[in-house]
């Protein structure tokens, strides 16, 4: 019987910061790895200040519930004894999805992974402490590797638990070339990540176009300014970028995404920081007879 794979999310009541001190979380992984072994396999996982993400799989369903209840139970005697709250601990039970298939596997490593860049600097998603990044683009617990306190026995038993074989396997390389391979990946998802955008992170014809675009943008980034001005291509200096540069700069990058890429008024528009119908007004004003 093969492994079904859940995308599991644990979340504190109100939205509270229930994992706000190093300490929360070390207690929360603590946890974790005690019950992994007799219940499930954990593939990915990140903790943030008020919630929490897992890819677990395991063959048998009742298993999961009591790997979360175990999880979830302990850290609730845990959190009211330190901080004396009598309060709800988690908003209800852990939500799980059932993840149908290889590519809905895909698209959920990567969003987890990428959860911190949705409220720390962006480009700075790979060297957050607390996710499971640095097994695979890295070698495991190296980004914990300075901290200001010990827990060098934690990281060594979620070396042994993560189990990042089963991801390997679906992105059709071996543990020891993931590393290239993924740095790769989240540098291309993290461009295309959009505020809005689902968790479609499978690379489509569309996205094929994205990336060709972004690449456009990235020349013309390049030429800009002093490497200090721009220290790297990330979102929050593309936005930058977009801000200062003069519009006819930006009207450039436009005719020449629509010119060289398969994106519409709002695939170019969503890229280049402006509003469908400027994307519209540019074309059309370079098709006008001189």
């Amino acid at each position: 019987m093969e492994d079904l794979f859940y995308h599991v999310v644990i979340r504190g009541y109100n939205r509270n910061n229930i994992f706000e001190n190093p300490e929360d979380k070390i207690h929360c992984l603590n946890l974790a790895v005690k019950h992994f072994k007799e219940y499930v396999r954990c593939h990915a996982f990140v903790i943030m200040d008020n919630h929490a993400h897992w890819l677990l799989s395991t063959q048998e369903k009742n298993k999961l519930g009591k790997f979360m209840q175990e999880l979830q139970s302990n850290f609730t005697r845990y959190y009211r004894s330190t901080y004396l709250n009598p309060d709800p601990v988690f908003q209800g039970r852990y939500y799980a999805t059932l993840l149908s298939d290889p590519k809905a596997v895909k698209n959920v490593f990567f969003y987890i992974h990428l959860n911190p860049a949705n409220t720390k600097k962006p480009s700075q998603y790979d060297q957050y402490l607390w996710s499971s990044i640095s097994w695979y683009i890295a070698d495991g617990g190296e980004n914990q590797k300075n901290m200001s306190f010990d827990c060098e026995q934690l990281w060594e038993s979620l070396r042994q638990h993560i189990q990042i074989g089963a991801i390997c396997k679906l992105f059709n390389t071996n543990a020891d070339y993931c590393k290239s391979t993924f740095r790769n990946h989240f540098k291309q998802q993290l461009l295309l990540k959009q505020p809005d955008a689902d968790m479609a992170f499978e690379t489509s014809p569309r996205q094929a176009e994205q990336i060709k675009a972004m690449r456009i943008i990235e020349q013309y980034f390049k030429k800009a300014g002093s490497p200090t001005q721009f220290s790297s291509f990330n979102r929050t200096n593309i936005d930058i970028f977009f801000a200062k540069i003069h519009k006819f700069v930006r009207d450039q990058i436009i005719l020449q995404i629509y010119e060289e890429v398969n994106l519409g008024w709002r695939g170019i528009a969503s890229l280049v920081r402006c509003s469908p119908s400027t994307v519209r007004y540019v074309v059309n004003k370079r098709k006008q007879p001189q």
